[in-house]
């Protein structure tokens, strides 16, 4: 049974091994990226949820209450497959066939600092299409919110941004890359390390047996230096 200082130990002796897996995968995951993983462009739009419809400014505590609880609902409305057809279907118009799988694996949302308001972001290597995506759900929603949910509605805080610059997972790739390469390294030398059965050295005979060690066998290695030594006193002595 290995412990937590015999792991270190093996650790400590293949640390080489640790560091050019390391490598090894992050070069592997940046010449990936750069070669197969498209740069993506992404659109952003935000909406302010309500819980009624009514026209007043006047909102009280408990309205603002209800209308953080009704974004995880409307977001589940927005990537429903009726919502999502219907993006498929005006996306037609633009020259773009999706499906709405397709589209639905474009779009991420989220809750804006856990408020009553939620971003929804549209990602794709065309910035024509993430963007016309994300104009298509402002205008589908809030009729399908109504539909769906029979209260509420949802007021557009920002309209859908037109993305300028490529996003291109560049540094999070080699990084993930170096980590599994740690990983893996070490994954790989415990389990050599669990499955070996060869005792190395005269400390561990010690530790596994209780019985005297009365000699030991020396390593042709050790023959070796041995020899060499012998040589080197006897010229010393003639001189």
């Amino acid at each position: 049974m290995l412990t937590i200082k015999d792991i270190l130990l093996i650790l400590k002796a293949r640390i080489k091994w640790i560091v050019c897996s390391a490598v090894f995968f992050l070069i592997a995951a940046g010449v990936y990226t750069h070669f197969c993983i498209q740069p993506m462009y992404s659109s952003t739009a935000s909406l302010y949820v309500v819980n009624t419809q009514r026209a007043s400014t006047d909102i009280t505590a408990g309205e603002l209450t209800a209308s953080q609880k009704l974004v995880k609902t409307y977001m589940v409305v927005l990537k429903s497959n009726t919502t999502m057809q219907q993006v498929s279907e005006q996306l037609e118009n633009f020259g773009y066939s999706l499906s709405p799988e397709q589209i639905r694996k474009m779009i991420s949302t989220g809750s804006i600092n856990d408020t009553e308001a939620f971003s929804i972001t549209a990602s794709s290597p065309d910035p024509e299409l993430a963007r016309a995506v994300v104009m298509i759900i402002l205008k589908v929603l809030p009729n399908e919110i109504i539909r769906v949910v029979d209260a509420g509605a949802v007021r557009i805080i920002d309209e859908a941004t037109y993305p300028t610059e490529a996003y291109f997972p560049f540094i999070k790739n080699i990084v993930t890359g170096a980590i599994v390469g740690v990983v893996i390294s070490i994954a790989i030398i415990l389990l050599y390390a669990v499955f070996d059965t060869k005792v190395h050295g005269e400390e561990q005979l010690r530790e596994l047996f209780t019985i005297p060690i009365i000699g030991r066998v020396p390593s042709y290695e050790e023959l070796l230096v041995d020899k060499r030594n012998v040589k080197g006193d006897k010229k010393s002595k003639r001189q």
